[in-house]
């Protein structure tokens, strides 16, 4: 029996019975239906480019498949703003500096939006403050008690680091950067957390200040340096309570 694509076959299908193949015009379609599926993707085939505002900060990502079902993600976010609290009767003027980079690899396992990531976050975030206290005002450092210097009041700086720059990270989100689909913009939303482990505070001060016992240089005393000792030690033992560090995402990105 002759196929001819003007019998209503589709010219494919004609040119694979004239080579003799021994497949059924039926199965000859869906293998032309499988090959023109526009979810059916090549490793690196493609890229996506996000833009976000997160917890992290502001952020840009690039994806670019990796298979039907997977997709390699990296991007980065940066953030700085200042605040200021008053702790025990010295307030600190606190900058903060997020700067972080990540990777993650995301599955769809249903082929849609939904994506599960695990990753790892490389950051570099910070927290620098300046410290004072009114001249001739009571502050605490520890369990003791200082009365300020006028002449020469107490002034100082403090900061918050981290002992490791990695962190794993895994989030939960719906949207594709690279929709498998003949889509290009999207709007992806991401929940999850990382782990950054403790955080340390260190501080410094220089002044006098002045107890029951005299006035003293908080420099150089050494029952002073001991009180700030502990003032950093009862704030990085409340550090401790904040390992994990929240992710919330959102933006837009295109596929090109």
């Amino acid at each position: 029996m002759e196929v001819s694509a003007s019998a209503g076959v589709p010219e494919a299908i004609a040119a694979e019975a004239a080579t003799g193949s021994t497949l059924p015009p039926r199965l000859i379609k869906q293998k032309i239906k499988s090959n023109q599926d526009p979810r059916r993707v090549r490793p690196f085939s493609s890229f996506g480019v996000g833009f976000k505002v997160d917890t992290l900060g502001g952020g840009i990502e690039f994806a670019t498949p990796l298979s039907q079902s997977f997709n390699l993600r990296t991007g980065g976010n940066f953030l700085r703003f200042g605040y200021g609290l008053n702790l025990d009767g010295v307030s600190y003027a606190s900058k903060l500096h997020f700067q972080s980079e990540q990777a993650s690899i995301d599955w769809f396992p249903f082929h849609g939006g939904l994506h599960l990531s695990p990753g790892v976050l490389y950051f570099k975030n910070s927290v620098s403050s300046v410290l004072s206290a009114p001249p001739g005002q009571q502050f605490q450092l520890g369990d003791a008690t200082f009365v300020n210097s006028i002449d020469d009041p107490v002034t100082g700086t403090a900061s918050i680091g981290y002992a490791h720059r990695f962190a794993p990270m895994f989030t939960v989100g719906f949207g594709n950067i690279l929709p498998r689909r003949h889509k290009h913009l999207t709007i992806p939303i991401e929940v999850g957390a990382g782990y950054m482990g403790a955080a340390r505070m260190n501080i410094k001060l220089a002044g006098t200040a002045c107890t029951s016992q005299g006035c003293f240089n908080m420099a150089t005393d050494p029952s002073s340096q001991a009180s700030i000792n502990q003032e950093a030690a009862l704030i990085n033992e409340q550090l401790k309570k904040y390992q994990i560090y929240p992710i919330v995402s959102m933006g837009f990105a295109y596929k090109f």
